[in-house]
């Protein structure tokens, strides 16, 4: 069972049940990002979009990050009408590999791969993950974050 339960959704009597309600989904949401890696931490500096910094902080906190964990993570809360077409995943990872490879390039370390499984989704093998956890590292201590 995941560590996220469904939420019955009660009608609020008054103006202090719709807060109490507004307050349990705000902390049901929290608990979501968190399943989802999507509070993870996240290079601070601006060589990725904040499109970008989250997908990255996703691969460094899970394991395998399907192209649905992203899409919800990133467009969940968006209308249906404002909600982009789903390869636009495929788009924001293909130009998160492209700065990755430029960051390491020019910093002249060993670059950061995020590897496919077929039918599965995207992922950071363990040395993959450790120097992206030492880049956040870095970054962090640069930016004073």
């Amino acid at each position: 069972m995941n560590a996220v339960t469904a939420m019955a959704l009660p009608v609020p009597a008054d103006d202090h049940g719709l807060c109490a309600l507004i307050a349990s989904l705000r902390e049901h949401i929290a608990q979501l990002e968190h399943v989802l890696g999507a509070t993870a931490a996240q290079p601070a500096s601006a060589w990725l979009t904040p499109m970008q910094r989250k997908m990255f902080g996703m691969l460094v906190a899970r394991g395998v990050v399907s192209q649905a964990s992203f899409y919800t993570v990133l467009f969940g809360a968006l209308p249906d009408c404002d909600q982009p077409e789903p390869a636009i995943i495929k788009v924001q990872m293909c130009l998160l590999r492209k700065r990755l490879r430029a960051w390491c390039k020019a910093r002249d370390v060993a670059p950061i791969v995020i590897s496919t499984r077929w039918g599965e989704g995207f992922f950071l093998d363990p040395d993959n993950k450790a120097r992206a956890r030492v880049l956040i590292k870095q970054e962090a201590a640069c930016t004073g974050m």
